[in-house]
Order: structure tokens, then sequence, then C-alpha cells
């Protein structure tokens, strides 16, 4: 009796981790890689404690966001933190590490999530735009792009404008 119950049993958990199996093979790999290019930032810096920069001032941000193409895909709104100043933590005196947080919304209504650090010279009036490429976290999404996560790698491009390279995790 012992073995035809364990017999009924193993076959009812082959057949659930076979059905498992073809669920998660036939599953959405998720969408394909793609590069993005943002138009030079329109952005308000906003000193919040003593003049000069400092822990806390940071930089609100908005840039039209357009295919490899050149076609208008949607926007980027963002902000990005003064974390640790200039000469603190180990960083020259004309650097700062930021924290960012940057949403991507789409035509269609989509949106992907960014959050992540980077390090950046500063000019005598805050941020300058003069950052090192750098890889964030896509940490989600809406719509399209609901539950995606990922790289995103950023770099300065021709004009003020940034490269975009979304890398989407498997």
């Amino acid at each position: 009796m012992f073995k035809a119950r364990f017999r009924r049993f193993s076959g009812l958990a082959a057949t659930i981790a076979l059905g498992l199996g073809v669920v998660v093979a036939c599953g959405d790999a998720g969408p394909a890689d793609f590069d993005l290019y943002s138009a030079p930032p329109r952005s308000t810096n906003v000193d919040a404690g003593s003049p000069g920069p400092g822990n806390g001032d940071f930089t609100t941000f908005s840039a039209e966001v357009s295919n490899v193409n050149g076609e208008t895909v949607g926007w980027l709104y963002g902000t990005k933190t003064i974390a640790a100043a200039p000469g603190e933590a180990g960083l020259p005196d004309d650097r700062a590490m930021f924290i960012n947080s940057l949403v991507f919304t789409f035509d269609d209504g989509s949106t992907i999530s960014v959050l992540g650090s980077q390090s950046a010279t500063l000019g005598s009036t805050g941020y300058n735009g003069s950052a090192d490429p750098g890889d964030r976290a896509i940490v989600g999404g809406t719509g399209t792009y609901a539950g995606v996560t990922g790289t995103l790698t950023t770099s300065l491009g021709p004009n003020d404008s940034r490269l975009q390279e979304f890398r989407f995790s498997s």
C-alpha cells in the first residue's frame, strides 16, 4: 500500500514539475535591450543648505527622449541629490557623489524606473552635467515594461545629449 501511494505521489510530483517547467520555458523573456538618446536636460539646481555645493543639494531635470532614428518616444524625469559633497568620503574637491532617481515615460504610457549613484564634477553653481558614465539599476516599470530589471548605462553624447543603454536581465 505504501509503494502504491508513493508511486501515485511520485507520478503527480513529476507531472507538476514538468508542467511548471513548460510554463517557465514558455514564459515571456522580457523586452529586448535597446538604446535611446535623451536631449540636453532642462534642469533646476536647489541649494538646500549653506551657499555652494553640499550634502542635500539637488537638481531636478527633464529631457525629451528619442530612439536611435531620432524619433521622439517619450520623456526622462529625474532628480540628483548630493550624498557626498566635494572633498568628502575620499572625493576630490571638484567632485560630488549623487544619488539618482530617474523615470523614463513612453508615448504608450509605459515607464521604466532607475535608481543608482553617480560621481560628477561641480562648477561654481553646482552640478554642471559632467558626469562619469555609469551603470544604475533598472528597478521596475509599468505597462510594456512591468516588472523589468536590469542595468542602465548613461554616457555623455554629442551636444550635451546622453546615450541611454538599457540592458534587461533575463
